[in-house]
């Protein structure tokens, strides 16, 4: 039968999420939410960023490409950059050619709309920092249409049963005059603040997007100074809102899931203990929240994370 192109389709969304467990739902399982917030739901969406590939009533290639369109100051800095989210053909249908096709119209579609530098994953909203390790071939398969690797990093996986911060944590923030708890609505504004000041980029941006798509600011832990936040950690767990990246597969970590990231401390605070305090009280609360196996997404801090018994899981 014929191989037919086609322009992306809301009603597919189910066709697409099991065409991707074919391909690799052993390793990253999807779901429906997910997909559809990570797709549809991504900052500046157009269907026409994606296309499908169908042979009789099943569909058996997909490919999503990004670009950022926000009226946000990031959009200047990112106006030459496009990503490839994700590249799905049927195990029945590779080696045909049909991969390649379509990351060729995947990188012309991008170029045509301006971006000189694309990225395999890691854009807003994104499935994959970058082409993911445990999927053999992906490197072969993109370096022959001129993609080279960058730095590995890692997702982590720690056990939070019985967790508890040590007394250093609240020494150090104490030694501050710190205190570190949830978001409240009324700390919002100076959580803004903090994050314009110090992670005026994506953190910023992600956790902006966040707060105005109703995620509940509790998510948000803050290490306080006064009336002032100098550090922000952001939770995730079964019930929030947002499917967070640390638990895009949480159907492969356990009933009790979570995770954390990002997070970040005033460059003029680091050196006092309180990054490491931060991530140990926050760990602590995500535990108290009835979360047992955690993830820490994106991240090259081995050794940091270390300090918390967090070890590599995918990279």
């Amino acid at each position: 039968m014929t191989a037919i192109w086609k322009p992306y389709r809301k009603s597919l969304a189910p066709d697409i999420v099991r065409l991707w467990n074919r391909c690799m739902g052993a390793q990253f399982p999807m779901t429906e939410r997910l997909f559809r917030q990570n797709s549809e739901g991504a900052p500046g969406f157009r269907p026409d960023d994606s296309t499908i590939v169908v042979v009789g009533d099943h569909v058996i290639g997909y490919i999503l490409t990004k670009r950022f369109r926000e009226d946000d100051p990031l959009r200047d800095q990112l106006a030459s950059v496009g990503w490839i989210e994700a590249v799905l053909v049927d195990p029945a249908w590779q080696r045909q050619g049909i991969g390649r096709d379509l990351l060729a119209w995947a990188i012309y579609r991008l170029r045509s709309d301006g971006a000189t530098t694309i990225y395999l994953g890691g854009g807003f909203r994104h499935f994959f920092p970058g082409p993911p390790a445990d999927l053999p071939g992906l490197a072969e398969f993109f370096g022959r249409a001129g993609f080279k690797p960058s730095a590995t990093v890692y997702d982590l996986k720690g056990n939070l049963r019985g967790f508890s911060a040590p007394p250093s944590a609240r020494e150090a923030v104490l030694a501050v005059g710190g205190q570190v708890a949830p978001c409240q609505t009324e700390d919002v504004a100076a959580l803004m603040d903090f994050l314009l000041a110090e992670f005026p980029g994506r953190w910023r941006y992600d956790t902006k997007r966040f707060l105005d798509q109703g995620g509940a600011p509790e998510d948000i832990m803050i290490l306080r100074q006064g009336e002032k936040v100098i550090g922000f950690a952001h939770l995730h767990h079964r019930r929030s809102a947002y499917q967070g990246p640390p638990t895009y597969w949480h159907q492969l970590v356990g009933r009790h899931y979570g995770g954390l990231g990002p997070i970040g401390v005033a460059a003029a605070m680091r050196g006092k203990g309180l990054g490491l305090a931060l991530l140990q009280l926050s760990l602590e609360h995500l535990a108290g929240l009835g979360v047992h196996d955690a993830v820490i997404d994106w991240t090259t801090l081995l050794d940091f994370y270390a300090r918390v018994s967090f070890i590599p899981w995918k990279a």
